[in-house]
């Protein structure tokens, strides 16, 4: 009797990821940076002050279904102070996150409701210009799912928990089959010598919280990440030539 092996290094191939990423950009020096989950830079002028930018993200589903997982965005801008006869005469920072995961709910297809609410804090402080906003969304119904924050009105969502507390508790959705989740927002602060002023510097942090519930809108509903499509697609692959190998060998013993 032949043992069928197959080699451990099947599995250590290199892998894809999702299309998450943060980017930051600092303007002097010119500088992009993207990372997966966080990402930071800094102004370089000899006479700046803190000018830098930084943005994460990070996703955490609740291990009890009854409890809201949360996607957490963070992302700060500023520029600092320059002498306006002999500093540069623009000065910009800024960053941008987008968030795009699969999710699925434990189960076979059959319809269901998401429940939504998010928490933000972010402001504003600017002599040049600076602000931004973030969005979240399940593309599968993004015209019930959308919620939009800013940095302005210290944080402001619309629409509001209360609008969905009272108007829109129980959003219908699909279980049982992958969801998209999405969330993309950009802050960027700018300063010129022609305005002047001490600058300017934008913050936010946002909390977007989801679960999900069957038809009778409250048995809760587990969640989780769906494999890496590549990941998916190695083992796939994998298990295929190791059925074919052994049917193969089934066939020579014959």
């Amino acid at each position: 009797m032949r043992l069928l092996l197959l080699s451990p290094a099947l599995f250590l191939l290199p892998t894809s990821s999702f299309a998450s990423s943060v980017t930051v950009t600092c303007d002097p020096p010119g500088l992009t940076i993207i990372g997966t989950d966080q990402a930071q830079c800094s102004v370089q002028v000899a006479e700046s002050v803190g000018g830098s930018a930084s943005a994460s993200m990070g996703l955490d589903l609740a291990a009890d279904p009854a409890q809201f997982s949360t996607l957490r965005t963070a992302q700060t801008a500023s520029v600092p102070v320059f002498n306006p006869n002999t500093g540069p005469s623009t000065v910009a920072t800024g960053t941008e996150i987008h968030f795009d995961e699969f999710l699925i709910t434990a189960g076979s297809v059959r319809p269901g409701y998401v429940i939504l609410q998010a928490f933000s804090t972010g402001s504003s402080a600017t002599d040049g210009a600076a602000g931004g906003r973030v969005s979240f969304y399940f593309p599968a119904n993004r015209t019930d799912t959308a919620i939009s924050c800013t940095t302005f009105d210290a944080g402001l969502c619309f629409p509001s928990n209360r609008f969905f507390a009272t108007e829109r508790p129980l959003i219908p959705i699909t279980l049982g089959i992958p969801l998209e989740l999405v969330a993309e927002g950009t802050l960027d602060a700018f300063w010129s010598r022609l305005v002047g002023g001490t600058g300017a510097e934008a913050i936010e942090n946002g909390l977007y919280e989801f679960r999900f519930v069957e038809a009778d809108g409250i048995t809760p509903v587990a969640v989780s990440q769906t494999p890496e499509p590549a990941n998916a697609l190695l083992v796939s692959t994998v298990l295929l030539a190791a059925l074919v190998l052994r049917k193969q060998c089934h066939m020579k013993r014959r």
